[in-house]
């Protein structure tokens, strides 16, 4: 009888006289890809308890990610040299504050235009007002209120 060979999307058929090849096609099209704990499909790349890179992000699985190059545009990501150089040049200098917390947080004391808060609790309401200290109020425009709980309503 006669024998009849149908390639499939990934293999490829080719005779010549009584010989037959059958091969891998040079570019195969596969719905998925499974290699031992790895598989590729159209929802990405995952490994089983490794990273994955699929179309909904990036997940790292907690593993460190190395040899990162510095980012350069703005939506690049940046590596811990980077970041420890931002963080070593943009350092407060001749300015310190020690304080085992409560108030003026965040920026919250200094709330009048150009106004300046230093210290626990300390408040600077007024335009161009200085309050320094703990608990220093400097309630009105360009008034000052140097040391701790000391109140000035007066503009200097």
């Amino acid at each position: 009888g006669t024998a009849t060979y149908t390639a499939g999307d990934n293999i490829a058929i080719t005779q010549n006289g009584a010989e037959v090849q059958i091969a891998t096609s040079a570019t195969p099209n596969f719905t998925s890809v499974t290699t031992g704990d790895t598989v590729m499909n159209n929802n990405g790349l995952t490994i089983a308890g490794g990273p994955s890179v699929t179309i909904t992000g990036i997940d790292a699985n907690n593993t460190v990610i190395t040899n990162v190059a510095p980012g350069v545009a703005p939506t690049d990501a940046v590596n811990v040299d980077q970041l420890n150089d931002t963080v070593a040049a943009n350092r407060t200098k001749y300015y310190s504050v020690n304080s085992a917390g409560g108030g003026n947080e965040d920026n919250l004391g200094a709330t009048g235009a150009d106004a300046i808060a230093s210290g626990k609790n300390a408040t600077a309401a007024g335009t161009s007002a200085v309050a320094i200290g703990l608990g220093a109020t400097a309630a009105n425009a360009n008034s000052v209120a140097l040391g701790s709980g000391s109140v000035t309503a007066a503009a200097v």
